[in-house]
């Protein structure tokens, strides 16, 4: 891992991860709410909008990635997220915004969102080796946990001091500097095939997905580990934590074990895996931590609380650096755009199935013996990898 990072074409890459070019509408929404005094659940309406937009354009996304060099795609989305925040800031200096302006710009940053969120991936197995993509998918994951963390607090911070118009500068900021530093990447891109209709290349994209055996085995154990996640979540909400008599202490001792939990798995990855093995990694994250979903919440005394929660971040962020790193490694780059879609796709419908298979197990069911089904979906989607993708895919 430390290797990566003597190397200029990743660190260029990284640097434009921290910075911005994965678009977001903070700064958006904290104009809402300073210029048009909208409450926090209409200017989340701008965030929702986002994410509808990359679940919809994810497709056309994946086929246009396939049919181009991934780079240029990455500077000009990360120049329109720029581009579209300076306008929001010139137009509420000139006291002329308005919040169809603020639509547009979130319309525009969730176009722009789709197309990087399938061409970052797809653009990684250009930068590093086959064998080092556990190894840099665990640093980009970790660095973004740290910089999604700090980016909380800022936002709080700026809140704090009304000041919306410093996060919106400092976010079109670091969009223009990511597009920057993409652009002196320097590492050559195979050229891109043809097009051949649209219909008919996604197909085949969706085609591999669904009939290469290993790739098929990620994908079902991927599905069901986001679907159970979902209702394991659902489900400790639903734990009378008060009537507990938990502190406010604890509960913040669960929140900094599970960031920090994250970050520690994705730092893990790369050297666990180079000792057992990718594949023996990958089932093994999910089936030896998930277990300790079990123990919260728990009457352990101070910050051991968060110990299990911490294991268990632990154990889930090892299993999506490797799980990204699979795909990358054992699919074609010219497929990967699109197969990178239909993974975004499926896990998003697949939590969202989450929330409403929770809803409906919880009619029949306490919420005790729904957690337990959930962690067992957990532990068997390790099962699965074990059973089927080990033997045909040796770590």
């Amino acid at each position: 891992m430390i290797s990566l990072l003597r190397r200029r074409n990743f660190l260029l890459f990284l640097g434009s991860e921290l910075l911005g070019a994965q678009a977001s509408i903070i700064g958006l929404t904290l104009v809402a709410v300073a210029a048009f005094d909208q409450s926090f659940v209409t200017s989340s309406m701008l965030g929702a909008v986002q994410a509808v937009l990359m679940v919809l354009l994810a497709f056309p996304a994946g086929v246009w990635v396939d049919r181009t060099r991934r780079r240029p795609v990455l500077v000009t989305a990360a120049l329109a997220h720029s581009v579209l925040l300076f306008s929001v800031l010139a137009a509420w200096s000139l006291d002329m915004l308005t919040m169809s302006h603020l639509w547009v710009a979130a319309v525009g940053i969730g176009v722009a969102s789709a197309f990087v969120y399938v061409a970052r991936p797809s653009f990684l197995p250009t930068l590093v080796h086959r064998d080092a993509l556990i190894a840099a998918n665990g640093t980009l994951t970790a660095f973004g946990s740290l910089a999604g963390l700090g980016a909380g607090r800022a936002v709080k911070w700026l809140l704090a001091i009304a000041a919306a118009p410093v996060a919106l500068l400092i976010e079109a900021v670091g969009a223009l500097v990511s597009a920057f530093l993409l652009h002196r990447i320097d590492a050559p891109e195979a050229a891109a095939a043809g097009r051949r209709g649209f219909m008919k290349e996604l197909r085949e994209g969706l085609g591999f997905l669904g009939n290469y055996p290993p790739l098929r085995v990620v994908t079902f154990a991927t599905g069901l580990a986001y679907l159970s996640l979902t209702v394991v979540t659902v489900n400790q909400a639903r734990f009378p934590y008060n009537s507990m008599g938990l502190s406010d202490a604890t509960f913040g001792w669960l929140g900094t074990g599970g960031t920090a939990g994250a970050v520690a798995g994705a730092l893990l990855a790369w050297p666990i895996a180079r000792r057992i093995g990718r594949i023996r990694t990958f089932w093994l994250s999910l089936m030896a931590t998930q277990p300790f979903l079990l123990f919260v919440p728990n009457d352990w005394p101070g910050a051991f609380q968060a110990v299990p929660v911490f294991v268990q971040s632990i154990g889930f962020s090892i299993f999506v650096v490797t799980q990204v790193s699979c795909i990358q490694a054992i699919v074609p780059g010219g497929l990967l755009g699109r197969t990178t879609a239909a993974m975004y796709v499926l896990v998003t419908l697949l939590s969202t199935a989450g929330l409403l298979v929770s809803t409906l197990l919880n009619i029949f069911l306490s919420t005790q013996v729904v957690l337990l089904i959930g962690i067992a979906g957990l532990i068997a989607a390790g099962a699965v990898v074990m059973r089927s993708l080990q033997p045909a895919l040796s770590g």
